[in-house]
């Protein structure tokens, strides 16, 4: 099969073409400043995906995450003092912080240590902090010496 050579030539000069408006993205700055002006000097602005990488911008809104977090902790804190038979008045968000109030205070210890199991480091900041057992303030009792 046999070719025109209009077709070839017009082929060769699309080519050509092409080369030449590529060639300024081939060249360093300083080759492309050599250059005659009649070649064309603009670049090619390529996209991220082209030039070998991307660009992702997330937001977290942190009220929500420390919110979600919160929640998360009050459920498994419930959940594990729960299971380890630990009886507690009220186990309440007070804030950023988980409120635990025992019912036992033999079971400080125990609740204490079941309770650090479940802090994993975040970002926040968000620990256990070390409880505080403050006895329930009772009357004083009155006794009478006969």
């Amino acid at each position: 099969m046999r070719n025109s050579p209009w077709l070839v030539a017009s082929y060769a000069l699309v080519i050509i073409v092409g080369l030449l408006v590529a060639l300024p993205n081939m060249l360093s700055q300083s080759t492309l400043d050599r250059l005659p002006s009649w070649l064309p000097h603009s670049r090619v602005a390529l996209g991220l995906d082209l030039r070998g990488g991307s660009y992702l911008m997330l937001e977290v809104d942190r009220n929500d995450l420390v919110n979600e977090r919160m929640q998360g902790l009050l459920q498994e804190s419930r959940r594990v003092l729960r299971d380890k038979n630990i009886n507690v008045t009220a186990v309440r968000r007070q804030g950023d912080a988980i409120l635990v109030t025992l019912r036992d205070a033999a079971q400080r210890d125990q609740a204490v240590t079941e309770l650090q199991t479940l802090s994993s480091p975040i970002n926040t900041a968000t620990t256990i902090a070390p409880a505080t057992l403050r006895s329930p303030r009772r009357p004083p009792t009155r006794s009478r010496l006969p």
